[in-house]
C-alpha cells in the first residue's frame, strides 16, 4: 500500500480515530490525581515491640490527642499523617505532610511524642491492673493461711494435746510450702 492510500482510509475512518483519542484523553484525565502540594517530614521511634508502638500510633486516640494539642481537628490531620513498621531496623516511621517544613516537621514530632504518651499510658495501666491483681491473690492466700492457723490454735486447745518439737517443725515446713505454693500460683 502507498501513503495516499493509507491516507484515504484514515480520512475515512477519522471520527473513529478521534473519538478513540478523546475517550483516551478524557481517561487519563479522570484518573489523574497530582500529589498533594506540601512538604513531608519524618519522624523515627526505636521500639522492642513495633508491631504494639504501630498499632498504637495508628489509633484514632493518637490522632485525637495530637490534633487537640494542635489546636485543630482529626479530620484536618486524617490523611496528613502516614505511620509504617520497618521491620528490618525495629523502628516505626512517621510521615507529615503539611504546606511548610517547620509545620511538617512539628507535626511529625507532636504526633510521635503524642504516640508514646498514649503508649506508655497503657502499659502503666497493664501494670497497675497486674499489680493490683497480685496483691489481690497475696492478701486471699494470706487470709487463708491466718485461718489455717486459727484452727490449728483451736484444735490445740481443744485437744489439750501438745506436739512434739518434731511433728510441730514438719507441720510448720507444710505450712510454709503451702505458703510458697499460694505465691507461686498468684
Amino acid at each position: 500500500m502507498e501513503f495516499w492510500q493509507y491516507y484515504r482510509v484514515l480520512r475515512r475512518r477519522k471520527w473513529m480515530f478521534l473519538t478513540v483519542l478523546l475517550l483516551t484523553v478524557g481517561a487519563v484525565m479522570y484518573g489523574y490525581q497530582p500529589p498533594p502540594a506540601g512538604y513531608a517530614a519524618t519522624a523515627s521511634v526505636k521500639a522492642d515491640s513495633p508491631a504494639a508502638v504501630l498499632s498504637v500510633m495508628n489509633s484514632r486516640t493518637v490522632l485525637a490527642e495530637t490534633a487537640k494539642g494542635l489546636g485543630t481537628t482529626p479530620a484536618a490531620l486524617h490523611g496528613r499523617i502516614v505511620v509504617k513498621e520497618d521491620r528490618d531496623g525495629g523502628l516505626v516511621r512517621v510521615m507529615a505532610i503539611a504546606d511548610t517544613p517547620e509545620s511538617a516537621e512539628k507535626l511529625a514530632n507532636a504526633f510521635v511524642v503524642t504516640g508514646l504518651r498514649v503508649y506508655e499510658g497503657l502499659i502503666r495501666q497493664g501494670a497497675t491492673r497486674q499489680r493490683e491483681f497480685v496483691q489481690g491473690e497475696l492478701r486471699r492466700a494470706q487470709a487463708r493461711l491466718d485461718q489455717a492457723e486459727a484452727a490449728l490454735a483451736r484444735y490445740r486447745a481443744r485437744s489439750g494435746a501438745a506436739l512434739s518439737p518434731t511433728v510441730a517443725a514438719a507441720l510448720d515446713r507444710t505450712l510454709a510450702l503451702e505458703s510458697a505454693r499460694d505465691a507461686a500460683l498468684a
